[in-house]
């Protein structure tokens, strides 16, 4: 799983909350931080192993086509590793879905723990009929208007194996002005 993906999984998942917390009556409630141009930094750290399915895979395939896939996959893992950079406009619509634009899935189910003026944590299930799932646990902090903290955890589960990624997040606050960012843009 990508470091981006984790982050963008954030901001689906969060809206997904904020839009379940209308539906059951609760006002959302945005997190007090000050509009405008987000820069977002992260780092992951993932460790476990691939699940039997893919190991097997692997296992079939001709010595130098498993030495390309395994080569290709360990280049993967360390940039997945690496730190990633992202700016992000946050507008008050934005703000006020929950820092994405979000969706519901059938295969994904996210749950909203807390949502404070400076706490926002979620906890996603994903069960897809083909491959296997993941849960994913974030809780974000704000530190004050202009910064922001937090942690995504997400643990990929098949065949009595897990891979997990633990994914630590730093926004700070940029400016008023988002200049020619729109939405979420990667830097590094």
């Amino acid at each position: 799983m990508s470091t981006k993906r984790a982050v963008i999984g954030f901001a689906v998942s969060a809206a997904a909350a904020v839009i379940a917390s209308a539906q059951a009556g609760q006002p959302p409630v945005n997190m007090a931080v000050d509009k405008g141009l987000w820069q977002l930094t992260t780092h992951a750290q993932v460790s476990g192993v691939l699940p039997p399915q893919l190991q097997q895979q692997l296992q079939s395939m001709p010595p130098a086509e498993r030495a390309k896939v395994q080569a290709a996959m360990q280049s993967a893992m360390a940039a997945a590793q690496r730190e990633h950079v992202f700016k992000e406009c946050m507008t008050a619509r934005r703000l006020s879905r929950g820092f994405g634009s979000g969706y519901q899935s059938a295969q994904c189910k996210s749950t909203l723990v807390s949502n404070t003026r400076t706490n926002f944590e979620y906890h996603k299930v994903c069960t897809p009929r083909n491959g296997p799932g993941h849960t994913e646990t974030a809780r974000f902090h704000r530190v004050d208007p202009h910064h922001v903290s937090g942690t995504v955890d997400v643990i990929q589960t098949g065949g009595g194996h897990a891979m997990t990624v633990h994914e630590t997040v730093e926004g700070k606050w940029l400016g008023s002005s988002c200049g020619g960012v729109k939405g979420t843009q990667v830097v590094k």
